[in-house]
């Protein structure tokens, strides 16, 4: 029995597709470490997420069973209703133009790095993102606007922001 749980959020417009798969791949089997089957990790190789075995494991749930089987539930639900690619979304470093996971905050080969979205955790490009006035807190320009439309406030240091 696997339970999985997710770290990074991602952005809206890579939902339907399995990028939080990555996220939750490292955070995998809490409940039976011993007969988790991590497989495979070369999936993993051009990203910064750490090998499963590299992560400590909790060796207990820090959730409650029933919260648990609702994720159980939703990841069935949404494992069945839409398509999973079974490739990782990618981008090009902007240094050394390697393809590597879109949600990478580090280059696994030229080892530049990116400030991540205070809403989202992905990598703040150039050209993609915007700066709280205040706190000077990075955000990707579409998720930056969208919150900003449901708050008024920086994520990040909560001044009100015009």
């Amino acid at each position: 029995c696997f339970f999985f749980l997710m770290i990074r959020r991602p952005p809206r417009s890579t939902q339907s597709r399995s990028s939080a798969a990555s996220d939750v791949y490292k955070r995998q089997a809490i409940e039976d470490p011993d007969t988790n089957n991590l497989g495979d990790n070369t999936d993993f190789e051009m990203t910064d997420i750490p090998s499963p075995y590299d992560v400590t494991v909790p060796e207990q749930n820090c959730i409650e069973d029933k919260e648990k089987e609702e994720i159980r539930d939703w990841l069935l639900q949404i494992s069945i209703s839409q398509k999973i690619e079974q490739a990782l979304p990618t981008r090009q470093c902007e240094k050394c133009n390697t393809k590597i996971f879109e949600a990478c905050l580090c280059c696994p080969k030229c080892k530049t790095t990116w400030e991540p979205c205070v809403i989202t955790g992905y990598p703040l490009v150039k050209g993609q993102s915007t700066n709280c006035r205040s706190c000077g807190k990075g955000g990707l320009k579409e998720h930056w606007s969208e919150y900003l439309s449901q708050f008024a406030t920086c994520p990040w240091c909560k001044q009100v922001l015009n």
